[in-house]
């Protein structure tokens, strides 16, 4: 992935993370969690696709902060979509697309 630009993404609905169908690196995923635990899921290749991870968040009501694939981030390499579940109040996504 060459000529990367890192951007950060706040969702509060299921939906894509950078352009769909695009390879995505991600970096860090912060979920906030509602008055139980969340779980976030994050799939490559749209909403049907293949569950690459699931982040699960364990602090009520605060800041649930994953670290993806350390320095070099964790690739989704046909987009990556988050599919929200009830207790998840939101998602943000630090990545990096190719935009060459």
């Amino acid at each position: 992935m060459a000529n990367q630009i890192t951007s950060t993404k706040q969702l509060t609905d299921s939906g894509e993370v950078g352009v769909a169908g695009q390879p995505v690196r991600v970096y860090r995923i912060v979920g906030l969690s509602g008055a139980t635990l969340g779980n976030s899921t994050f799939k490559s290749n749209g909403s049907s696709g293949t569950t690459l991870f699931t982040a699960v968040c364990t602090a009520i009501s605060a800041d649930n902060i994953f670290d993806v694939g350390g320095t070099k981030g964790f690739v989704f390499p046909q987009g990556c979509y988050w599919t929200k579940d009830a207790n998840t109040t939101d998602v943000k996504v630090i990545y990096e697309t190719d935009v060459a």
